[in-house]
């Protein structure tokens, strides 16, 4: 179906964005840890502590929309369930009803007479 083909590529550009962001912080905070170590102080001005976070924050944020794409496939269309309904019932046929008159041709008069106007109930 057309919104998995859509789905999957969404997923696919967020897998591939997020990832690439992770990589790039994960690197960072391994890089500015090594510096830290010998006493220099990494370029950019993040410590290697909060770049960890920030890879870390990536990640989750990850883990949670591959849960949310993961729910939108999971998505299905259906017809929906009726709850309510209305019966519409003619007054002439209550009023038979009522009076006990069982006639199958009613008229009814027209405001042009040209026009016959019976139905058959």
């Amino acid at each position: 179906m057309w919104w998995n083909r859509e789905s999957t590529r969404v997923q696919a550009a967020v897998e591939e964005r997020l990832w690439a962001l992770i990589q790039h912080w994960d690197s960072y905070a391994n890089r500015a840890h090594s510096l830290q170590l010998q006493g220099r102080r990494p370029r950019g001005g993040f410590t290697a502590g909060h770049a960890r976070n920030l890879a870390d924050t990536l990640q989750a944020r990850l883990d949670r929309r591959r849960g949310e794409l993961d729910l939108e496939l999971q998505l299905t269309n259906r017809l929906p369930d009726v709850v309510g309904g209305t019966v519409i019932v003619p007054q002439i046929l209550l009023d038979q009803l009522a009076t006990g008159h069982d006639e199958t041709l009613v008229t009814y008069p027209l405001p042009n007479p040209g026009f016959p106007n019976t139905l058959g109930i």
